[in-house]
């Protein structure tokens, strides 16, 4: 079963296209939850995903609120995905993934 499963993991990730995005969520990242996933139970199971919504038109500089800004609205949607499944007691194998399905800023340059 579990060379079966190694086999078929691989096979989908060199078969795959696969696109990649800054910022996206992972190990320690915040969109994943801010802590490091860490290594599954054998047979455990893991199954997560996020959305995250952002809108402001606030900018700081520092901790200072700014009326300088590069652009008048920031908005963004993005979702994260995440299975893993603990293949031993010492061997946890994941996937990984995040898109943004809005990224958008608004008013970009137009006071400069």
């Amino acid at each position: 079963m579990k060379n079966a499963l190694l086999t078929l993991s691989f096979l989908i990730i060199a078969v795959a296209e696969a696109f990649a995005q800054c910022c996206s969520g992972g190990t320690g990242s915040p969109i994943a939850g801010g802590t490091s996933q860490g290594v599954l139970s054998a047979r455990q199971f893991e199954l997560n995903t996020n959305l995250q919504y952002i809108n402001t038109d606030r900018f700081f500089t520092g901790d200072e609120r700014t009326d300088y800004k590069y652009f008048d609205e920031f908005k963004s949607i993005y979702q994260y995905f995440r299975v893993a499944y603990g293949v031993s007691e010492k061997l946890t194998m994941s996937v990984e993934m995040g898109n943004f399905f809005l990224k958008e800023e608004i008013g970009l340059n137009k006071g400069i």
